[in-house]
């Protein structure tokens, strides 16, 4: 309950001991109010226009510069976050890891036979995928004595890797099957990865495939085949990086047409590989081995 009193019974209460509270600032406002009410009209106008000025002046003022202990600094000063804020630490700076020295590519490649230029494989460190090999894929020749078929597949996979051949697990019983409904055999083909390493983790880029591609230069001068089939994007992109547009149109553009490496027929179709886990392209790629037969 509030008591409205006026002077005299606020005096007369307190001629009897009783002390009357008000709170203070409850006082304060009253009598500010009091004050606007009873102030002259200019002095009001005065107070409006200095505080006009004074917004005015912020506005145009400079930008302040920015302190070291602003927050926008903090992330870029840990010695002040930890000054700031105890909680946060400064980041931890790690160590960088060396830098393999990569070597040139093995020198006299162009004069190599097959098995020399395997070993030349299995030492090469031209690029980054030989930092974690466990072995190389280098490929195979064709046994049978008509091997007119040269096949070059994407990067090796682990299980290539860990059988030391291309083409392996379902990969190479479909690619069986696909050589076998063109009457082919795998005797009769000469297979080999566009790339010879693989390091878990490293992805095989433009660089990678352009180093390997003398290596594999040196297998279609030593297979002499009469048709390349290129098995995939990374393969197609080893064979015909110098003779189509750069970069290299996607897999589907590059089929359906006779490319040439070296002098060769090249005729570009998905990896078997794709067509495990694309099977409606399946159609597409027995047209391409259909030209590809045609075009021997």
């Amino acid at each position: 309950m509030s008591l409205d009193l006026d002077t005299r019974q606020r005096a007369m209460l307190q001629e009897m001991g009783v002390t009357v509270w008000q709170p203070e600032a409850l006082v304060d406002v009253a009598e500010e109010i009091q004050y606007v009410a009873e102030k002259p009209q200019n002095a009001i106008n005065s107070v409006a226009v200095q505080s006009v000025n004074t917004q005015a002046t912020a506005i145009n003022a400079p930008p302040r510069a920015v302190s070291d202990r602003s927050p926008v600094n903090l992330s870029a000063n840990p010695s002040v976050n930890s000054s700031v804020n105890p909680s946060i630490k400064p980041p931890v700076k790690l160590a960088a890891s060396p830098a393999l020295a990569l070597q040139a590519m093995p020198a006299g490649l162009h004069e190599m036979d097959w098995p020399t230029l395997q070993q030349a494989a299995q030492t090469c460190q031209a690029c980054q995928l030989c930092t974690g090999r466990k072995g190389i894929v280098f490929g195979e020749q064709a046994t049978h004595q008509q091997g007119d078929w040269l096949i070059v597949g994407d990067p090796p996979t682990d299980s290539d890797e860990d059988e030391g051949a291309p083409f392996t697990g379902e990969s190479g019983v479909l690619l069986g099957n696909m050589l076998k409904a063109m009457g082919l055999t795998v005797a009769e083909v000469a297979l080999t990865p566009a790339v010879k390493c693989r390091t878990e983790g490293q992805s095989t880029g433009a660089q990678e495939l352009a180093q390997c591609e003398a290596f594999l230069r040196r297998q279609v001068a030593l297979t002499r085949p009469k048709m390349i089939l290129a098995m995939g994007r990374y393969a197609a992109q080893a064979l015909l990086a110098n003779s189509v547009s750069n970069p290299v149109p996607p897999l589907g553009q590059l089929r359906g047409v006779v490319h040439k490496y070296e002098g060769i027929p090249v005729v570009v179709t998905y990896s078997p590989a794709n067509l495990l886990r694309n099977p409606a392209d399946k159609a597409k790629a027995w047209a391409d081995l259909c030209l590809a037969k045609s075009a021997l």
